[in-house]
């Protein structure tokens, strides 16, 4: 018989497929900081029924996990988009404030004309351009900036 026709080998890849998930716990355990206990002494060989149980629970640890660092990719990618979009806003309010200030200060001091003063009134609230966050799967620098022929 060949070696991986044997009646143990699927036994092993499932050993393995274990180890594989051990390794990954207590790698994604360590990142966080997390001290884990030096097993000095050889356990013992499980039982085929302790096998099953820690695989369904090695199998449950793992997904938990895979999930949790998926969300926490989402949660900063979503705090990041919010912050930037919140920049986006106190620029453009910090520069609405300013604009409001000079104007008025400009008719405290009675420095434009009726005329100028009812334009200004008018335009007041009007914008000259439009402010925004361009979504980075959509944004390229050749569609941002056309270079026209």
């Amino acid at each position: 018989m060949n070696a991986f026709q044997r009646q143990f080998v699927s036994e092993v890849r499932r050993c393995d497929e274990l180890q594989r998930k051990i390794r990954y716990i207590e790698t994604e355990v360590k990142k966080d900081g997390v001290k884990i206990l030096d097993c000095s002494d050889v356990p013992r060989a499980p039982n085929p029924r302790e096998i099953i149980d820690l695989e369904a629970h090695l199998e449950k640890t793992e997904n938990e996990i895979l999930e949790l660092s998926q969300n926490a990719v989402n949660l900063k990618t979503n705090y990041l988009e919010l912050l930037e979009l919140r920049h986006v806003l106190e620029r453009t309010q910090n520069f609405f404030y300013e604009e409001e200030a000079i104007s008025n200060d400009a008719m405290r001091n009675n420095l434009i004309t009726q005329d100028q003063e009812v334009g200004a009134i008018q335009n007041r609230g009007r914008l000259g351009f439009v402010a925004g966050v361009i979504q980075r799967e959509r944004a390229s620098v050749k569609s941002i900036f056309r270079i026209k022929k």
